[in-house]
């Protein structure tokens, strides 16, 4: 899940894709260095504005924040394997 969907007010078919898929699915990243989040437009975009993209998930979801850590971390050992 990418935080680009929310430089655009168009942005809805993409919190429709994020709803759709599944939480132990998802892996968040950033778009770094380029399209910063809501309040970073105009800055270097880096890994720490992920946390922002983990609120917009959670908020897609309807779930706690801390859920979607948790699964994305999963997630990521899964995925790489460690």
């Amino acid at each position: 899940a990418s935080p680009a969907y929310r430089r655009f007010k168009n942005g809805q078919d993409v919190r429709d894709t994020i709803k759709e898929v599944p939480l132990d699915r998802i892996l968040l990243e950033t778009d770094s260095p380029y399209m910063a989040p809501v309040p970073f437009r105009g800055q270097t975009c880096h890994p720490a504005m992920g946390e922002r993209v983990a609120h917009a998930v959670a908020a897609v979801h309807e779930v706690d924040v801390e859920e979607v850590f948790a699964r994305c971390r999963e997630n990521t050992r899964r995925v790489y394997g460690i």
